[in-house]
């Protein structure tokens, strides 16, 4: 399977669906002038791996979000996230995670077998991530 998506991409708002293989992500943002009306969603499903290695990557990116502020359910193979009613350059920041997270942790499920390499990648992603919202 090859890389496939969409994308919708104007001033204040961002819509792109993008599958890899077999994982899909969704990322929608809304970050303008209007704080309560700004928001930031994503959602993760599928992958290549068995269970437990899609399970250790859903809660790799859940712990890595729920950081910085996001609400995060995990509901077997599929990760939703938000983010609500702040400011734009806060959510543009969190977009940017956003961002780093979906290109970089496609594949982990697929090379993730235990809680001990999980922990490695979350700490090399953490000290990424943070960087990210300190730029």
């Amino acid at each position: 399977m090859g890389l496939a998506g969409q994308k919708w991409i104007t001033k204040n708002f961002c819509h792109l669906t993008s599958r890899l293989g077999f994982h899909f992500s969704t990322v929608e943002a809304l970050a303008g002038e209007e704080p309560l009306e700004n928001y930031l969603h994503l959602t993760l499903k599928g992958g290549a791996a068995n269970a437990a290695g899609k399970g250790l990557r859903g809660r790799l990116i859940g712990e890595l979000l729920e950081r910085h502020h996001f609400k995060v359910d995990i509901n077997n193979e599929a990760l939703f996230a938000h983010l609500e009613g702040e400011a734009k350059d806060y959510l543009l920041s969190r977009l940017r995670i956003l961002g780093y997270l979906t290109i970089h942790t496609r594949q982990l499920d697929v090379i993730m077998h235990d809680e001990a390499r999980k922990q490695a990648h979350f700490e090399k992603l953490r000290r990424d991530v943070d960087g990210l919202v300190l730029a």
